[in-house]
């Protein structure tokens, strides 16, 4: 049972009379991720990128709720992360569908290992290796390219998906969307699309850190483009906008 923001609420799980599985969580009122990409390229749009930033940040919070209980995800993909708004208006994550959710240290069957939607596994996955942590955030970096760039690394069929995750490098993220991305946030993203785990970030409190400092760096840059307005200071006013 994870307890965090990010995460929906199981408040009840077991087996009915008949013997099937239950759980009973909260009802997240909202759309998908996937849902909302399809919908920025029906308008042939991008994300913002500072909304971008606050999506991955909040997908890493729940990832890291995750981690600490020694659960990894194993199907994060747009499907599988709910958008909503808060009572007071701002745009809000829950990472949901822990079904395939497996237990560090835990040896897996290969079948189970197997498991997940082509589009979004990582090449642990897509081998049937073993997996930990880092397998988790290649799939956090698929979604990173995929809200930056409008589209996936990897497209086309099942098996050439499957075969690109294991041995064909991520695509350059600048070199994919039309749009400026900043070095860091390129480079952040090409960790985790790493093919060797231990070159990937160490953790999902690692991403989050780094992409709040881009946050911050974003909205600083935003604020000097419009200009100091008043007398509140950039720090003041920096300060209070990542407060909201």
């Amino acid at each position: 049972h994870i307890e965090h923001p990010n995460v929906p609420y199981i408040f009840d799980h077991g087996e009915t009379d008949e013997g099937q599985p239950y759980i009973a969580m909260e009802l997240i009122e909202g759309q998908t991720l996937e849902d909302e990409l399809a919908s920025l390229r029906r308008n042939d749009e991008l994300c913002e990128l500072q909304r971008a930033l606050h999506l991955l940040i909040q997908i890493c919070e729940a990832l890291q709720a995750a981690h600490e209980q020694q659960v990894l995800h194993r199907d994060l993909k747009p499907a599988n992360v709910m958008l909503f708004e808060t009572k007071s208006g701002a745009e809000a994550v829950k990472v949901v569908d822990f079904c395939l959710a497996g237990i560090q240290g835990i040896e897996q069957s290969t079948a189970s290992l197997v498991l997940g939607t082509p589009q979004y596994l990582s090449p642990e996955q897509a081998t049937g290796s073993s997996q930990d942590a880092r397998s988790d955030l290649y799939c956090l970096g698929l979604i990173a390219f995929e809200l930056l760039a409008g589209h996936p690394p990897y497209v086309g069929a099942a098996l050439h998906v499957l075969r690109a995750h294991i041995d064909e490098a991520a695509p350059r993220l600048t070199a994919a969307c039309a749009r400026d991305v900043p070095p860091d946030l390129e480079a952040l993203v090409a960790s985790c699309l790493h093919k060797d785990p231990k070159y990937r970030p160490g953790s999902a409190r690692k991403v989050k850190d780094r992409l709040e400092g881009l946050l911050r760096d974003e909205q600083l840059g935003r604020r000097r483009q419009l200009g100091n307005t008043g007398t509140q200071t950039q720090d003041e006013w920096l300060h209070h906008t990542l407060s909201m």
